[in-house]
């Protein structure tokens, strides 16, 4: 520091020409930072390894060779850990969430280097229960199972709303409701909150339980025979999407993994294995 100080006291002419350089070698190191980006053909994409995460990968890893990328299957078992190796930079991108949990993960860790890549599709949760196929066979104090996370825990609220069973405080955004916003329960249910991932494991111990349709499918089930199921709607912000690091946002190999996404066969293998529950939203993408 007082080395550079007494340069710029010794000669102005000296320092502006010594700006100019550090300012043409920082262009230059974008440019090769920018070209670096270009030609990295390697993909970390972070996802579990289990239900269709498992399935898909091949057919990822297939038709990102035709077109000339390599993609590593990075495992992970929780959802937050995915986040975290895309923001540190450790991995390049990953699929295990939805719009809302991503905004509530960077809203609740100011992390600032992760968005959303691309939309994939919508994929509804159901009640699902052991011991009643419709609403009104379900008992008055039945206890439902519903997720922990503030992102999902008024999805199953807002079906039972729907239902006519309960009733939630106007103007409340299924994202942002919670069990405290229930405003009339003439059933009396009681509400079990738990973690997402432990929820498949509560069917035989409550009333109804709240699952994806994937877990549904995945138990050798109909996810279509549900108590009730989510309808789509594009306001809604339960869309799947790929999270990726924002240094690598709009390169060729996310563009890239976006269009193995969207391939046939991918289209095709949800449309077999989860009896086209998977509502595919890559228009979503154009806008």
């Amino acid at each position: 520091m007082k080395k550079m100080t007494v340069v710029i006291l010794t000669s102005l002419l000296l320092a502006f020409t010594s700006a100019c350089g550090s300012a043409s070698k920082s262009a230059t190191e974008t440019k090769e930072t920018a070209s670096a980006a270009s030609e990295d053909k390697h993909i970390k994409l972070v996802m579990g390894d289990s239900g269709f995460a498992t399935q898909i990968i091949a057919t990822l890893k297939e038709e990102l060779a035709n077109d000339g990328f390599t993609l590593e299957h990075v495992i992970s078992r929780d959802i937050i850990e995915p986040n975290k190796l895309v923001s540190d930079g450790r991995a390049d991108a990953n699929f295990m969430q939805t719009q809302a949990y991503l905004d509530e993960f960077i809203a609740g860790t100011k992390i600032k280097n992760l968005q959303r890549a691309f939309y994939v599709g919508f994929l509804p949760v159901g009640l699902y229960s052991n011991k009643y196929k419709t609403i009104e066979e379900v008992p008055d104090g039945a206890t439902f199972a519903i997720p922990i996370d503030t992102s999902n825990v008024g999805r199953p609220l807002h079906l039972l709303q729907k239902l006519g069973v309960l009733k939630l405080k106007e103007g409340k955004k299924p994202e942002s409701t919670t069990v405290q916003d229930i405003v009339e329960n003439p059933h009396n249910y009681k509400f079990k909150e738990v973690d997402q991932l432990m929820l498949p494991q509560t069917l035989n111990d409550v009333d109804v339980t709240m699952l994806g349709v994937t877990t549904v499918a995945l138990q050798g089930k109909d996810p279509n025979d549900a108590i009730a199921i989510e309808e789509y709607s594009p306001e809604l912000p339960f869309i799947l999407i790929v999270a990726a690091n924002t240094g690598v946002i709009g390169t060729p190999k996310i563009k890239a993994l976006e269009k193995a996404f969207e391939s046939d066969k991918i289209k095709a293998f949800f449309d077999e294995n989860y009896k086209k529950t998977l509502r595919f939203t890559f228009d979503l993408n154009k806008k």
